[in-house]
């Protein structure tokens, strides 16, 4: 224990100093930096870190593996609680809300559970869920006796997950290692003992089983990469040959982001974990494979004349780290810098640019290549028509036409002039937001895919909003039984990008139902009875109206037919008719009318008729008509329905009112 104890001093040492600022701000599509392969939720907490604080300061690509649930043998709520515990204590470290996205992720070929912190998503937690096998490895009843331990020694041929979401044999685990390891191209592989053996240290055999099953992932992984092995729980009887090696606010945060995943676990023994070290003390017992791992970054397909920026911030090493740049292929382009952990370049033709990074760390070197896709065939950006709004109305910016030749487009929307607003999101397609003062707006909208970027402006005028003016339309003069058309178009809206409503009232005269009060021209049947009708107009926009009146003055035509003389046998008859408004006869386009006496009475005629006689009375038909084949827009539809209304007519006995059949004179009697 001795001799470990020397190198873990001189090893530790060299983690906690390991490129501290060579790492950019993560992102959701972050490459290379740092995995944990661990078997539960607290042990990369207590045995790992400061390293992990490291990690998420320097904004690194960093994910930790459960492969147990920790269950100890109880319910699904302790196990569930345990994964809470440890996302809060993930979300201290960032310093960001404890929210969280969920999806999944496939590692040998099974759907495992990942979630990816919302503020930060360069941190990833992912859960495989196998049953805990207890310190010795005996597995607990409640799980059958699985174990990691029981799992590689023979014992038992496969292990499931205590959710049962999925079963694995010892190989297909070490192949879903592998993919996780592999999915973000990891530099630096960080677990548990695999020094020493089963028992020869009193820890937990669940964590020597993940470390030699990280070790079997680290041989079978072909990138460059660095595995390093942390002290567990450590000597119980001989404690002192691990002394406290974390201090000040090291110690402080490391204590601050474990009591977060305490407060989910009530298994957690404050008073046991400090008086053993775990919480004042790390230890990295073993680096194996490398001391330095090269991570070029993700490749990247642009448009001419986009600034590129390369990324080796995935690179991991031992005792800090340089960079050196090379291009390899493609048009000649000058870096930044060569040496620079992000040197950037703007191509200016297109083809596809290969760059060598190699990362020295100690005492080896490593290389990765990245390859930039150029293309001359950039993204078209439309911000969308330029408008014109009153203030306090909801405006919406439109990215919606911008295009692409290939890939995704994203957008970000920004204000250049004009008095401050707040965009509901400034990452949208279409984003919002309410002009409170007159001026003019200028959004700059810029559109970026794999092809590069775009950009594109659009202006919004925001005026105070005015009063619209109402117009009735003039005064009009008809004739008893003519149908009236009431006329607001003159009326005018000063408001732009608002819509101008219409309010009819009538305010005097013998009641006359409209046809719509609501719209610019409403008709109704003036009625049969002379009389003065006065109409109210309101219009309003914008939160403003105003008002204005016009006058109907409906008098008796005195009608002639030209085809009825004094000399027909009905004349009295037909001119009474006429003269009660019951009937207006056919108005020709000469102004004349005719009567047409041997013509027969249609019933859609009859019903005129009737109404009239019963003096026009006001009435509202139904929206749906009593008829199957009479519509609603008929021109005698209110004198049909009216009809039916007071049983002087039921039609016939298959719902129908057939309207153009002439009018039988035994009909007529009833």
């Amino acid at each position: 224990m001795a001799l470990i104890s020397v190198m873990v001093v001189l090893l530790t040492s060299l983690s906690l100093v390991s490129a501290p600022n060579a790492f950019a701000v993560g992102t959701q599509d972050c490459a290379g930096g740092a995995i944990q392969i661990i078997a539960h939720q607290d042990d990369d907490l207590l045995f790992q870190s400061p390293d992990l604080l490291r990690d998420v300061d320097a904004g690194r690509c960093v994910r930790s593996v459960f492969v147990t649930a920790g269950d100890s043998g109880y319910g699904n709520d302790y196990w569930q609680s345990r994964e809470e515990g440890a996302e809060a204590a993930w979300a201290d470290m960032a310093g960001v809300d404890d929210d969280w996205s969920t999806s999944t992720i496939s590692l040998g070929g099974k759907s495992v559970r990942l979630r990816t912190l919302n503020d930060s998503p360069n941190v990833s937690l992912v859960f495989m869920r196998l049953p805990d096998g207890f310190p010795l490895g005996t597995g607990s009843a409640a799980r059958g006796y699985q174990s990691l331990y029981r799992l590689l020694t023979g014992a038992i041929s496969s292990i499931s997950a205590v959710d049962g979401s999925a079963s694995y044999t010892a190989s297909s685990l070490r192949s879903a290692l592998l993919d996780v390891v592999q999915d973000k191209d990891s530099t630096w592989i960080r677990t548990q003992n695999y020094v020493s053996y089963y028992g020869a240290d009193q820890d937990h055999y669940d964590h020597h089983s993940v470390a030699y099953l990280a070790r079997d992932t680290m041989n079978a992984y072909e990138n460059d990469v660095i595995l390093s092995s942390y002290l567990g729980y450590g000597d119980f009887v001989n404690n002192g040959a691990w002394p406290q090696n974390i201090f000040g606010s090291d110690l402080d945060r490391k204590e601050s982001a474990f009591d977060a995943y305490a407060g989910y676990d009530d298994e957690v023994d404050w008073d046991e974990y400090w008086s053993r070290g775990w919480i004042q003390r790390q230890y990295v017992i073993n680096i194996s494979r490398s001391t330095s791992a090269a991570n070029a970054g993700s490749d990247q397909e642009v448009g001419a004349g986009t600034l590129v920026t390369l990324d080796g911030t995935g690179s991991t090493g031992v005792s800090g780290l340089s960079y050196s740049w090379r291009q390899t292929a493609g048009p000649t382009v000058t870096l930044s810098s060569s040496t620079s952990s992000r040197p950037t370049f703007t191509p200016t033709a297109a083809g596809d640019y290969t760059f060598d990074l190699t990362v020295t760390g100690g005492g080896a070197t490593s290389t990765d290549d990245v390859t930039i896709t150029v293309n001359s065939n950039p993204p078209v950006v439309s911000a969308g028509e330029n408008q014109s709004v009153v203030t306090n109305a909801l405006v919406t910016l439109d990215g919606s036409n911008s295009t692409t030749p290939t890939g995704a487009l994203t957008y970000r929307w920004e204000q250049t002039s004009g008095p401050s607003v707040t965009l509901s999101s400034a990452t949208v397609v279409k984003p919002t937001f309410t002009p409170t003062a007159a001026g003019t707006y200028v959004f700059k909208l810029t559109v970026s895919s794999p092809t590069g970027t775009a950009t594109g402006t659009v202006t919004i005028t925001a005026t105070a909003p005015q009063n619209p003016v109402a117009n009735a339309g003039p005064d009009q003069s008809v004739y008893t039984g003519d149908q009236v058309t009431l006329d607001a178009s003159g009326s005018t809206n000063p408001n732009p990008g608002t819509t101008l409503t219409y309010a009819w009232t009538q305010i005097s005269g013998a009641a006359v139902t409209l046809s719509n009060a609501t719209i610019a021209k409403p008709t109704f049947i003036a009625p049969i009875t002379e009389g003065t009708y006065v109409f109210q107009l309101t219009v309003a926009s914008a939160g403003l109206s105003s008002t204005d009146t016009m006058t109907v003055t409906a008098t008796k035509e005195v009608i002639s037919f030209t085809d009825v003389d004094a000399n027909n046998q009905f004349y009295t008859e037909i001119m009474w008719l006429a003269d009660q408004g019951v009937t207006t006869g056919w108005k020709l386009s000469n102004g004349t009318r005719e009567f047409r006496p041997v013509q027969p009475v249609a019933r859609d005629a009859m019903a005129a008729f009737l109404y009239r006689l019963a003096g026009s009375p006001a009435y509202t038909p139904p929206t749906t008509s009593p008829f199957t084949d009479v519509g609603t827009d008929n021109v005698y539809y209110k004198e049909i329905a009216w009809l039916n209304s007071t049983q002087i007519t039921t039609g016939y006995p298959d719902g129908t009112y057939r309207p153009l059949e002439s009018v039988n004179r035994d009909a007529m009697a009833a």
